[in-house]
């Protein structure tokens, strides 16, 4: 499961071509109100995912880049893992900001998501 975790981050970094391998053709995500652009609530497709990652990445900056901090973990067909991701904000200062995902599999493809993001690094 840790390249499946892996292979999660690489999507988010911009490889979209990873959908394919790991995101069911149906895909549910839950995500707070503070995602920088788009209605992740509205992603119910893989399609529909891989625009919502192009439209985070764009709205960052293309320096943006995720990584693991802590897990994954896999308990009960779900896989979780806290997150930091580093870009350039506006005014050129380096930012981070981190988040914990849990996927809920079916097999090996990710058919649910929850996410919460925020700059305040607990």
């Amino acid at each position: 499961m840790k390249q499946l975790w892996n292979d999660w981050t690489n999507l988010w970094n911009g490889d979209l071509s990873l959908a394919e391998r790991i995101i069911a053709d149906r895909l549910t995500v839950h995500s707070h109100a503070a995602a920088p652009v788009g209605d992740p609530d509205s992603v119910t497709d893989r399609h529909g995912l891989v625009e919502w990652i192009g439209q985070v990445r764009a709205s960052l900056g293309p320096d943006l880049t995720y990584h693991t901090s802590v897990g994954p973990f896999l308990d009960d067909g779900h896989l979780s893992c806290r997150w930091l991701a580093t870009f350039t904000g506006e005014d050129g200062a380096q930012l981070t900001k981190g988040g914990i995902d849990v996927l809920r599999l079916e097999g090996d493809l990710i058919t649910e998501v929850w996410t919460v993001t925020g700059t305040r690094l607990l």
